[in-house]
Order: structure tokens, then sequence, then C-alpha cells
């Protein structure tokens, strides 16, 4: 069943995912689950009735994606860290601004 995780605040679709319909998982803290098995795309808004369109432009999810980027490098390198080229890689990275 498809669902979408929707920000409270803004009723702005974040991610669209499959959830089991016995399943006991739950939303991250600010967000809700809505059933989105008739829409709900990713940057679209829920108004607590239905989807509408996306308005903005994909720029506009540019930092959330480059911060996600980020994230996701900083992850990997602290994971490689506890190996010698791992901390090396780690220094470099923090050396150069790059998370």
């Amino acid at each position: 069943m498809y669902k979408a995780i929707v920000e409270t605040a803004t009723g702005r679709v974040l991610n669209r995912i499959v959830v089991a319909e016995d399943s006991t998982w739950t939303p991250p803290e600010g967000c809700e689950v809505v059933d989105a098995e008739g829409g709900g795309q990713i940057g679209d808004v829920w108004d607590g009735n239905v989807f509408q369109p996306r308005t903005s432009s994909p720029e506009e999810f540019s930092p959330d994606i480059r911060q996600a980027a980020r994230l996701r490098a900083l992850r990997a390198i602290g994971d490689a860290s506890a190996t010698r080229w791992g901390a090396i890689l780690q220094d470099i990275v923090l050396a150069l601004g790059w998370v």
C-alpha cells in the first residue's frame, strides 16, 4: 500500500513509501502518513483532503538533495574511519569543507 510521508507544518510530500497493512512503523517527528494510492508525488502538497501538484521548481529542493549527499558521504567516512585510510579521507573531506 503506497503512503506519502507528509511534513505536517507545510503539507509537502517528502517521500512515497510502501507499508504493509499490518506494519507498526511510525513516521518521523513532524510528519504524518497519508494514503497515496491516488497520487501524492514527492513535492506535492497535501491540503488535508487531496494532493495538489507541486508548483515550485526542482531547484528549490537542491539544497536538501545536496545536504543528503553530504550526510551520506559523512556516514560512509565514519564507517571507514576505523581504517587508516578512512581517517585520512575524513581529514581531507573536512579540510576541504565538502561536508
